[in-house]
C-alpha cells in the first residue's frame, strides 16, 4: 500500500500507457491479474500508472485494485478514440464535456470542470486540433466505418472509446476527481479491417505471437500495418504532448 495520495492515471494498452510508463521517476513495478502498476513521480506528482487491458470489465477490476492498492486523489482516464464525425482527424484531442455508455439506461458522467479546463488550456498549449462534446463508451471496438458514422448520428457523440465511462462511474463512487484524455485513433471514415484486441494481451501488451499467427494465416494482411502503425504513432504523439501539458498545469496548481 502506497501511503501518500497519488493521482491514479489508467490506460488500457502499453501504447497508451507508454508516455506516462517511460518517464516516471523512482519507479516500482507490481504485477496481479488485473494489469500492471507502476508507481513513481511525474512532474513532481506522485503517480500510479494502471495499464489494465481493453474493455469496461478490464478497466474496473484494474481501477478496483489500484484503488486498494492506493490512496488516490484522483483518477485519469488516458488513450486513443475512434471518431464519430467526418471532420475528426487521426489525432485530435477530444474534449469530453459528458460520458455516456451505449447503454441508454447508464448515467452520464461528466469530467471535474476543473480538470476539463486544465485539458482545454493544455491542448490549446500542445497545438492540438480540439473537439469538444460528447464521449460515448462502448463495451467492445466499433471498427467499421458504417457502423462509426451511424452510431455518431443516433447519439451525437464526437468520439468513442471502451474504458472512459466506466472508469468515470467507478471515480464518482469513491468520490474521486475524474478526466479523460483521448486522441482520435481511426476516423469515422476508416474501417479497421486487422483484429486490434487479438494484437494484445490480457493487459495491454503487444501480443507478437497474435500479430505473427494472424499475418501466417492472412498474408495480405501485411499492407494494412503501415496504417495502423501510423495511426499509433501519431495519436500516441498527439496524446504524450497533451499530457505533458496537462500534467505541468495539475502540477502547479498542486504546489
Amino acid at each position: 500500500m502506497q501511503n501518500s495520495a497519488r493521482l491514479g492515471i489508467v490506460a488500457a494498452t502499453e501504447a497508451e500507457a507508454a508516455w506516462v510508463r517511460r518517464r516516471l521517476d523512482r519507479k516500482v513495478k507490481t504485477v496481479s491479474a488485473d494489469g500492471v502498476l507502476w508507481h513513481g513521480v511525474l512532474l513532481d506528482l506522485q503517480v500510479t500508472l494502471l495499464r489494465c487491458g481493453l474493455g469496461p470489465d478490464r478497466a474496473a477490476a484494474g481501477l478496483h485494485w489500484l484503488i486498494r492498492q492506493c490512496r488516490l486523489w484522483g483518477v485519469l482516464s488516458v488513450g486513443f478514440a475512434g471518431g464519430l464525425k467526418s471532420h475528426l482527424a487521426t489525432g485530435d484531442a477530444v474534449l469530453a464535456t459528458c460520458i455516456r455508455a451505449t447503454d441508454s439506461g447508464a448515467r452520464c458522467i461528466t469530467p471535474a470542470a476543473e480538470w476539463a479546463q486544465h485539458a482545454a488550456a493544455a491542448a490549446s498549449r500542445a497545438g492540438l486540433v480540439q473537439h469538444q462534446g460528447m464521449l460515448l463508451s462502448s463495451p467492445s471496438l466499433v471498427p467499421q466505418s458504417i457502423d462509426k458514422q451511424e452510431l455518431g448520428r443516433q447519439s451525437g457523440a464526437v468520439a468513442v472509446d471502451m474504458e472512459s465511462h466506466c472508469l468515470g462511474c467507478l471515480a464518482a463512487a469513491y468520490h474521486l476527481p475524474f478526466a479523460t484524455m483521448r486522441t482520435i485513433f481511426d476516423t469515422s471514415h476508416d474501417s479497421l479491417e486487422l483484429p486490434v484486441s487479438r494484437f494484445t494481451t490480457v493487459d495491454g501488451r503487444l501480443n507478437l505471437s497474435g500479430v505473427l499467427g494472424y499475418v501466417v494465416q492472412h498474408p495480405r494482411a501485411l499492407t494494412r500495418f503501415p496504417s495502423l502503425w501510423y495511426k499509433s504513432r501519431v495519436a500516441g504523439r498527439h496524446l504524450d504532448i497533451w499530457l505533458f501539458h496537462f500534467l505541468t498545469l495539475l502540477s502547479q496548481k498542486r504546489l
